[in-house]
């Protein structure tokens, strides 16, 4: 069928042609002759109840071939969209993979730090239930109780800002979440260290050999790890013009192999804080709206039965 065809969009009519939407094979436009109970014929259109400005881009993807995200977009509603409309991310623009993509592995890091919490927010709950379980006799050992440790050991787990110690183990607890996502960047580090350690220790033993300074290859790769890492203890070091080349050499291609891989850890334990205090300030902003909340409630609760009151008397 040729001619163009109306498709309303979350309320919003959008008019193409046929040939456009054939453009994309096996997607959920190019056979809307499938989807009949879509098509409402008092307003001659295919209704769709999905987000009109997401579906512009969607769309423009028919047209141009390509398809471009922009940052009035969530990324991750633009990819739920994408798998209603039977789009591939294949036809995402170059252009666009940095701002697609970073944003989707914010949404990993969010997840994993909320993993994180829910983690200790679940081992709170079973030492409370523990030790309620123990003092349930007392009076005075329930969980309100300040001076129980079931009290102490929720507020240390849930409450960061709470002690001097919960902050620096919640620090702490990030920095570890961050390094376990840099896994790859820690073999990577690995990797390049074992290979160069043992490419200039080698060199370093044979540029050395005449003067018997290295008693054998491994005390010259031992030489190779302490230049790279900068620190030097100056128990072995070369005498010779070749073994200066090699050491120079050494030295400074240590500092590019430590260089790389921890800028991007950096980078790791930067993202990950930042987003867990976005979450804790986030967190903070709806328990307070809900303690105003509950005072506005107690406050017009009071005045309903002062007034109660009144009319009796």
């Amino acid at each position: 069928m040729s001619g163009s065809v109306k498709l309303n969009v979350g309320g919003t009519v959008f008019q193409v042609e046929r040939s456009t939407l054939n453009v994309i094979p096996g997607s959920l436009l190019s056979s809307l002759d499938n989807i009949q109970s879509r098509y409402e014929k008092t307003t001659d259109c295919y209704y769709f109840d999905r987000d009109p400005v997401s579906f512009c881009h969607v769309l423009n993807a028919y047209r141009d071939g390509e398809l471009h995200v922009t940052r009035d977009v969530c990324p991750q509603q633009f990819r739920r969209d994408l798998e209603f409309w039977g789009l591939t991310l294949d036809l995402l623009a170059p252009c666009c993979w940095k701002y697609f993509y970073e944003a989707m592995e914010d949404v990993d890091t969010l997840t994993s730090i909320m993993d994180r919490l829910k983690h200790h927010k679940s081992m709170s709950r079973v030492a409370n239930t523990q030790t309620n379980q123990l003092t349930q006799d007392k009076p005075d050992g329930g969980l309100t109780d300040p001076n129980n440790f079931s009290f102490k050991l929720w507020m240390f787990l849930e409450e960061p800002t709470s002690s001097l110690a919960a902050k620096l183990y919640r620090g702490f607890d990030i920095m570890l979440l961050s390094l376990e996502s840099s896994f790859r960047e820690f073999v990577l580090l690995l990797f390049a260290f074992i290979v160069c350690i043992i490419i200039y220790g080698i060199m370093l033993f044979a540029a050395e050999a005449e003067k018997d300074n290295f008693q054998n290859v491994f005390t010259a790769m031992w030489w190779a790890l302490i230049t790279m890492t900068t620190i030097g203890y100056g128990d072995y070091y070369p005498t010779t013009a070749l073994g200066y080349c090699v050491g120079a050499v050494c030295a400074i291609n240590g500092l590019i192999v430590l260089a790389l891989p921890i800028a991007a850890l950096a980078s790791n334990f930067s993202n990950f804080y930042s987003h867990h205090s976005n979450m804790q300030k986030h967190e903070n902003e709806i328990n307070m709206q809900m303690t105003n909340k509950m005072t506005v409630d107690s406050v017009e609760s009071l005045q309903t039965t002062k007034g109660d009151n009144q009319h009796k008397h």
